[in-house]
């Protein structure tokens, strides 16, 4: 699946879709998905070992033989050549795939421009920050969420990044997420149509998905998506949610960094201290920051950037305690400096080991929302608890029950193996 934006397509779209049928292919598919990666992560740990141990014997060889050296000295010696050794290789191994030789870079350099996307010489230059932090066998992807709400510009601000990225050697993919009609289950998936340059850019790959229903800015089946997207080779995800308020923090759930995008006429610092998306941004952009919105952005992030001061630490273990800055799509270097401040983001919660735990914690999360899925639908297709259900429709229209005190009938009565439970 790698390199085939067209297999990966497929795939996608079987893990997005509804039918039966195509579930356990589904499942299926994420089972080898993920046997694919123990496999690398067991190959990963043996060559790591291996050069470990190596490096260390060959230390303690040397401090042996060195003349005047006390056994404990030499004993010394060797431990500490062998934790340079360690460091040196979990330094190779951190470099992660954006980073390229010269000579990849040259080869690669005509993807990067023209129809690809524009002339990359007029991009700013790659801002320092960290390569993939290996979890086991594969370079993590980053995954960043982009929330906001509707008019922020985060489609084209996406767009802008993306060929940013790509100019600068990674892979970048896509999730636009859009919503879903509430009478029809129909859904635009428009946004690709604000992402037509990135759209065409062989190093990036972009994809609109329905939320269908689902709450929370995002779709049922974004986390798996996003694991396809990492096995495809793709090593910077980017999640579009849908035009959300202060309570669709779902996206949170499943992004590394959350990018809260404003419009620079967001609101007073009393806005940005409600409880929700807020208190979930790890970093606040505000947009359209150019020509005679320019000032009026500037001090909106002032503004926001004393609101963060006055919400609790998202991440207490680490030193970060959110930033604001601006940026403008029609200004390159801006787009340039608010990814030094993901990348910032994402070197202090590798240090403090903060991504690992946090997709820890996320994988339970997404555990809990799909048993919370799968069981409502298991209960509207039980035929007797949808009798049951339909039994109650005359007294719920009369009055003489709540709907809370009917469902809790309902599903005593279905599944309790004690006293049935009395209306």
């Amino acid at each position: 699946m790698a390199g085939d934006r067209r297999s990966l397509s497929r795939a996608i779209t079987l893990i997005e879709s509804s039918r039966e049928e195509h579930r356990r292919q589904a499942e299926l598919l994420l089972d080898a998905v993920l046997e694919r990666r123990r496999s690398d992560d067991s190959q990963s740990a043996a060559a790591k070992a291996r050069a470990t141990a190596r490096a260390a014997a060959e230390a303690a060889a040397a401090a042996a033989s060195a003349k005047g050296s006390t056994g404990a000295e030499a004993m010394g010696a060797a431990a500490e050549a062998a934790v340079a050794a360690e460091a040196a290789l979990d330094s190779d191994l951190a470099r992660g795939p954006a980073t390229r030789t010269e000579e990849e870079s040259a080869a690669s350099a005509p993807a990067a421009s023209g129809a690809d996307g524009g002339a990359a010489s007029e991009l700013p230059s790659p801002p320092a920050g960290p390569g993939g932090e290996f979890h086991g066998g594969w370079p993590s992807t980053l995954r960043v969420g982009i929330a906001g709400p509707p008019g922020a510009g985060k489609s084209t601000l996406i767009e802008a990044l993306g060929q940013q990225l790509c100019a600068w050697g990674h892979r970048v993919a896509v999730l636009a997420i859009d919503p879903s009609s509430t009478r029809t289950g129909g859904s635009i998936l428009g946004d690709r149509t604000r992402m037509t340059e990135l759209s065409r850019n062989r190093r990036a790959y972009v994809r609109p998905s329905p939320t269908r229903g689902a709450l929370g800015g995002v779709a049922a089946h974004t986390n798996d998506v996003v694991l396809l997207c990492e096995a495809a080779g793709f090593d910077i995800v980017l999640v579009e949610t849908v035009g959300l308020g202060q309570s669709e923090v779902a996206v949170d759930a499943t992004v590394d960094c959350l990018a809260l995008v404003l419009p620079p006429a967001g609101g007073d610092e009393l806005q940005g201290v409600k409880k929700g998306i807020m208190e979930c941004a790890d970093i606040v952009a505000v947009n359209k920051a150019d020509g005679d919105m320019a000032r009026q952005a500037r001090l909106a992030a002032l503004e926001y950037k004393r609101a963060l001061t006055l919400i609790p630490p998202k991440h207490p273990m680490t030193g970060w305690r959110g930033e604001a800055t601006t940026v403008s799509a029609l200004q390159p270097d801006t787009v340039a400096t608010l990814w030094s401040v993901v990348t910032r983001f994402r070197a202090e919660m590798t240090a403090h080991g903060e991504v690992r735990r946090r997709r820890a914690a996320q994988a339970g999360q997404w555990l809990w929302s799909q048993l919370e899925a799968q069981a409502l639908e298991r209960l509207r297709k039980d035929r007797a608890v949808v009798t049951a259900a339909a039994g109650m429709l005359g007294r719920l229209s009369e009055g003489s029950i709540s709907p809370r005190r009917a469902a809790h009938v309902v599903l005593e009565n279905q599944w309790d193996t004690g006293p049935k439970a009395e209306a």
